[in-house]
């Protein structure tokens, strides 16, 4: 009997040591392939005026190799500049590119200057990131490694909410019923946003209609070619956003007097603590902790906001998610062994989710933990923007109706009417 629970224990102690070696395996940390001593020098260039969590990861890409300085700057008129930048003598070893370059024929050059980051002989898993998140040329090749993602959304100031006792809307209608009650206790704009064809309503907009078309065989394909017929696909759109008009939830004069800018402007206005919810994106929710001391009203009077799905329909609102900031590595590079040394390194769970987090923003990794800034956006549907292949220009047809609608400057049947020219229309 003593040996046979001894070999039970055995067994037992076994598994577990097996378990913990599994478990130590899965946890591996960054493996270098260069030598340590690896002396070399990387610049990245980037749109960003400052980049504090590249930074980081900068500093803990040194405790491997601390010989390789790699630095950062930040290109002024950056879409212009960045091509020339290649060109020249200095060229940087890396640089940011964004996916709505991609259907742009002046950004081709750009993506011939990449690096293939799928190339197996380079070593960098992309494997701990979301595919969704991944955008692939025809012949498989990774052009672009996705550092952010970006979505669209309403900061709302749940502590307002529940001064007046009303609940964060979750569906449409409950949108709308919170809307009328705080018009009712005296707030004439309960949404408020920038008020420009790239602001508040994209937010509103953008998730509806891709969540519109995702069923329509063809719809992406017309939309892109931008031809008049593919107007029709708007119709839904429109018809929704005639519905929210209706409501008066937004007062135009308001938001363009007191909101100047689509980032510092919006979120200091948001921090004087009145605005139940603005529209905006996840790059601004990205700049709302550092900007709460600078913010008088929110200093003295604190409250708790969170950023949440716009609720468009009756099961709440969609989770668009599409990459906001991806790194290319120049092909032409100098030290282009070392440089790929440094994306393998990036390119890991452990350091997108760093980067994410000190970001304030959605890590493009499968370990989708959520901010709980962002934890509603786990309660909803997603649809991602470059899996559904909806390319920039059909983005700002849409931008464009939806805008002139909303002001008055064009019809619902005029604005469908017009696809393929609705961009022009704003200029």
């Amino acid at each position: 009997m003593k040996k046979f629970l001894l070999l039970i224990i055995s067994l037992t102690l076994l598994f577990v040591s097996c378990d913990k070696k599994k478990s130590s395996s899965s946890k591996k940390g960054f493996t270098p392939r260069l030598d340590p001593k690896t002396s070399a020098s990387i610049v990245i260039a980037g749109n960003y005026k400052n980049f504090e969590s590249l930074e980081e990861e900068i500093i803990r890409f040194s405790k491997f190799y601390p010989d390789i300085d790699v630095s950062y700057i930040s290109l002024d008129n950056y879409n212009k500049s960045i091509l020339p930048a290649l060109k020249g003598e200095a060229a940087p070893d890396i640089f940011c590119a964004f996916t709505w370059m991609i259907d742009k024929k002046n950004y081709d050059e750009l993506f011939n200057l990449s690096e293939n980051l799928s190339d197996e002989n380079l070593d960098i898993d992309l494997s701990g990131i979301q595919q969704e998140l991944i955008t692939r040329q025809n012949d498989g090749q990774v052009l672009m490694l996705p550092i952010f993602a970006n979505t669209h959304g309403m900061l709302v100031n749940e502590d307002l909410f529940k001064k007046y006792g009303i609940k964060v809307p979750k569906t449409y209608e409950d949108f709308k019923k919170a809307c009328k009650k705080f018009k009712e206790n005296g707030i004439s704009s309960p949404v408020m946003g920038y008020f420009d064809p790239n602001g508040l309503f994209v937010s509103l907009a953008l998730p509806y209609f891709c969540n519109s078309i995702t069923k329509k065989t063809g719809a992406v394909a017309s939309l892109n070619s931008l031809i008049n017929e593919a107007g029709e696909y708007l119709r839904p759109l429109l018809d929704f956003t005639e519905d929210f008009l209706e409501i008066g939830a937004i007062d135009e004069n308001k938001c363009l007097e007191e909101i100047t800018d689509s980032y510092s402007s919006i979120i200091l206005r948001f921090f004087k603590g009145d605005v139940p919810m603005m529209f905006v994106n996840g790059d601004v929710v990205s700049g709302t902790q550092k900007r709460e001391s600078l913010s008088k009203e929110f200093t003295e009077n604190p409250f708790r906001y969170k950023f949440s799905p716009i609720p468009t329909n009756a099961h709440g609102g969609i989770f668009l998610s599409f990459p906001s900031l991806g790194f290319c590595v120049n092909k032409n590079s100098s030290n282009l062994e070392v440089t790929n040394e440094f994306i393998r390194f990036l390119s890991r769970k452990e350091q997108l989710n760093n980067m994410a987090k000190l970001k304030r923003i959605v890590s493009v990794s499968t370990d989708l933990s959520l901010d709980e800034m962002f934890s509603d956006f786990s309660k909803v549907d997603s649809i991602y923007l470059d899996q559904l292949g909806l390319m920039d220009n059909a983005i700002k047809e849409m931008r464009a109706a939806v805008y002139l609608l909303a002001t008055g400057k064009l019809s619902k049947e005029e604005a469908i009417k017009n696809y393929g020219k609705l961009d022009e229309l704003l200029k």
